[in-house]
């Protein structure tokens, strides 16, 4: 997914599952649009955790 295809998707404040190392879903909300990395990582901002983390650890929310 780009990061423009991302952002169409998932806006600011958007409640989320981020799935940690553990394969275990954390609810937070989304605190950023996402960015691409220089490396070609793209990355989002969520509450809970200190910088961004891989768009491909977000999961959506049922409510949503």
């Amino acid at each position: 997914m780009t990061v423009n295809e991302f952002n169409a998707q998932y806006t600011e404040g958007m409640s989320v599952y981020y799935i940690n190392d553990q394969g275990e879903g954390e609810e937070c909300y989304l605190r950023s649009p996402a960015w691409e990395l220089g490396h070609g990582e793209t990355v989002v901002k969520v509450t809970g955790r200190t910088g961004g983390v891989s768009i491909h650890a977000i999961r959506p929310r049922a409510e949503n």
